[in-house]
C-alpha cells in the first residue's frame, strides 16, 4: 500500500471497519468484489525494482524512485550551451504504468532526472525547482497543498491518465524548445558579427538590432530557425571596459560562462523575460 485516502480526499495512516477508502499501490487493477487482506509484507523493494526498470530503459543520471539520490545537481552545469532537452521528473501509479511510459519516451530529446511510483511529494517539487524540470504525474492525484507548493516555486506539474495524451503533450513541449517558447517576451536581439579571442577567452562580437542585451539577461542562442543553446553571459566588453548593457545599434564583445559553447557568425542572441514578469513590471 502506497497511500490510503478517505472519502474527503485526505490521506490516512489506517482504515477502520466500516470506513470507505481509496487504496493506491496495486500492481494491477483488482476486480470488483475481491477481498484485500493485510499481510505485513514490506514492499520497499519497489524502489529497487523501479531503479532497475529505469536502468533497463537506457536513461542515465536519474535519482531513486521519488527522490534525488544518485543525481548530483552540479551535473546540470554541463547543459549550458548544449542541445536543449526536456527535463522530466515522472511519478506513476504503478510500476507497469511507469514501464509503459519509459518505453515511449525519446531518449534523444528527454533528460529523465527522476522516476518513481507514488504521489508527488515536497521532495519532488524541491528537486524539480532546483533542476528546472517538469513534473509528470500519471495516474496519481496531486494533493492541493503540493499544487500550491509547486506554483509558489514556479514548478509545473502535468497530470495525465492516458499515455497517448502524455506523448502528444511532450511532443508539443519539445517543439517549444526549437523556437522561442510560448509565454516569453523578447527584450533584445543581437547579431553575432565576428568571433575573436583575447587572453584565452573566446569572444562574440555582437551588434544589438532591437531592444537591449543586459549582463544578467536570460538568453537563447538562435541559429536559423532553431534555438541551439541557452547561454549565460560572463562579461560584456566595450573596448577595455566592462559594461552591463548593450543598447540598440551598439556593438560590444560578449564572453560566455561556458567556454565550450558552440556559437557562430550569423547566430542571434535573444534576450527574454516571461510574460508574467513583464506584467508585474507594468
Amino acid at each position: 500500500v502506497r497511500q490510503l485516502t478517505n472519502e474527503l480526499g485526505k490521506q490516512q495512516a489506517e482504515v477502520l471497519p466500516g470506513c470507505p477508502a481509496e487504496v493506491i499501490g496495486f500492481t494491477e487493477a483488482p476486480e470488483v468484489g475481491l477481498v484485500v487482506r493485510e499481510t505485513g509484507l514490506d514492499y520497499s523493494s519497489t524502489e529497487d525494482e523501479v531503479s532497475a526498470l529505469v536502468a533497463e530503459s537506457g536513461f542515465t543520471n536519474i535519482g531513486a524512485a521519488g527522490g534525488v539520490q544518485g543525481f548530483d545537481v552540479s551535473q546540470l552545469d554541463f547543459l549550458l550551451g548544449e542541445k536543449q532537452k526536456l527535463k522530466l521528473l515522472i511519478k506513476a501509479d504503478v510500476k507497469g504504468t511507469l514501464e509503459a511510459i519509459l518505453q515511449v519516451l525519446d531518449k534523444e530529446s528527454i533528460e529523465l532526472l527522476s522516476a518513481g511510483v507514488g504521489q508527488v511529494n515536497d521532495q519532488d517539487v524541491a528537486f524539480a525547482h532546483t533542476a528546472g524540470a517538469l513534473i509528470i504525474a500519471f495516474g496519481v492525484k496531486v494533493p492541493k497543498n503540493m499544487k500550491a507548493q509547486a506554483k509558489a516555486q514556479g514548478v509545473k506539474i502535468k497530470e495525465y491518465d492516458i499515455i497517448y495524451h502524455l506523448i502528444e503533450d511532450l511532443q508539443r513541449q519539445m517543439l517549444k524548445l526549437m523556437e522561442p517558447t510560448i509565454g516569453e517576451v523578447t527584450t533584445g536581439e543581437a547579431d553575432i558579427l565576428q568571433i575573436f579571442e583575447m587572453r584565452g577567452e573566446k569572444i562574440a562580437g555582437v551588434r544589438v538590432r532591437i531592444g537591449e542585451i543586459k549582463h544578467n539577461d536570460r538568453l537563447h542562442l538562435k541559429r536559423g530557425e532553431a534555438i541551439v543553446a541557452d547561454p549565460v553571459i560572463k562579461s560584456i566588453k566595450h573596448g577595455k571596459d566592462d559594461i552591463l548593457v548593450i543598447k540598440t545599434k551598439n556593438e560590444a564583445g560578449v564572453v560566455f560562462k561556458n567556454k565550450k559553447l558552440d556559437f557562430q557568425v550569423g547566430d542571434v542572441l535573444l534576450a527574454y523575460k516571461d510574460e508574467d514578469e513583464v506584467e508585474r513590471v507594468e
